[in-house]
């Protein structure tokens, strides 16, 4: 018979006494399928009823958007940097000498 159901769970949810990797495959399945999934000390027979559309509006969803615009953001501007200073060092004819710089590293206390 069947031993536990479990309510909607948003991807990044938890589901306790389960596996870690038990949410991201059941994000692999499409609705309807029905998969064996096993872990160590671990076996579930999962169906997935229904696929929902996420969240677009409210506080949480506006956390996210939040979130995800500054990650973007910082991956731009890292982008950037980057760039710039592999440009500038490029043109100045700069060059690291990582095998000093590991003797260095290596001969700190």
């Amino acid at each position: 018979g069947i031993v536990d159901v479990t309510p909607e769970t948003a991807r990044d949810g938890f589901i306790a006494d389960t596996p870690e990797t038990l949410l991201a495959d059941v994000f692999t399945m499409a609705e309807g399928d029905v998969r064996v999934i096993e872990a160590e000390g671990f076996v579930a027979v999962v169906r997935l009823d229904r696929i929902l559309p996420a969240a677009t509006e409210g506080p949480d969803a506006e956390a996210l958007k939040t979130a995800l615009m500054a990650q973007a953001e910082q991956a731009i501007a890292s982008d950037a940097f980057n760039a710039f200073t592999t440009a500038l060092t490029t043109e100045a004819g700069i060059s690291i000498d990582q095998a000093a710089i590991n003797a260095v590293h290596a001969s700190l206390p």
